[in-house]
């Protein structure tokens, strides 16, 4: 066995060191960013780094410190721009959710019935009465409908519906991620 088969050893590498100058680096590059998600940023850059430095030796630590931090930072920068589209996306069909009946479920397109989905799932597990409330109303299409089968004037149930749908947004902008497993979106 010749010498060039040895496998490579990576010269001894401060780690500590190292996620440190990632953790900083990632932050350069993001700017503002909550202490809990650049340490997870951080924490993955380091495995990226430990797992190159294996594979293919460390030539230039500062140069795959700076290359592995730009990768992480862009990819997070890309999934919040996604996710800032998806949530302007649910914000503009849950006003329209909010005006039933005034839209016609026929003019509904895909994202429009995925967000009632995400509701009815969300009202199933955490508000039965407002899972009860919007079930009702799509079945019967009507609030007036509704609120007779239910025993509520057409004034009360449109109001319940009103703190039901609030209750939905609110939590849908605190922690969207919970919706998208739901429906498998990896945003």
């Amino acid at each position: 066995m010749g010498r060039s088969s040895l496998p490579r050893h990576p010269p001894e590498i401060d780690w500590s060191r190292s996620r440190t100058l990632l953790r900083t680096r990632i932050h350069a590059h993001l700017g503002a960013c909550e202490e809990p998600q650049l340490e997870d940023l951080a924490h993955e850059a380091l495995i990226i780094l430990m797992r190159l430095a294996r594979r293919e030796g460390v030539g230039d630590l500062d140069g795959m410190v700076t290359a592995v931090a730009l990768s992480i930072a862009t990819n997070e920068a890309r999934r919040l721009q996604r996710s800032r589209s998806r949530q302007v996306d649910w914000d503009q069909n849950l006003e329209q959710i909010l005006r039933l009946p005034e839209t016609e479920s026929g003019e509904w397109d895909d994202s429009l019935r995925e967000l009632w989905f995400l509701l009815l799932e969300y009202f199933r597990v955490h508000h039965a009465s407002c899972h009860s409330l919007a079930m009702t109303y799509a079945e019967l299409g009507d609030w007036k409908a509704a609120g007779e089968r239910l025993g509520l004037e057409h004034d009360a149930v449109r109001l319940q519906w009103s703190q039901c749908a609030g209750l939905f947004r609110d939590e849908l902008r605190r922690d969207p991620g919970q919706f998208r497993d739901w429906i498998g979106d990896p945003a």
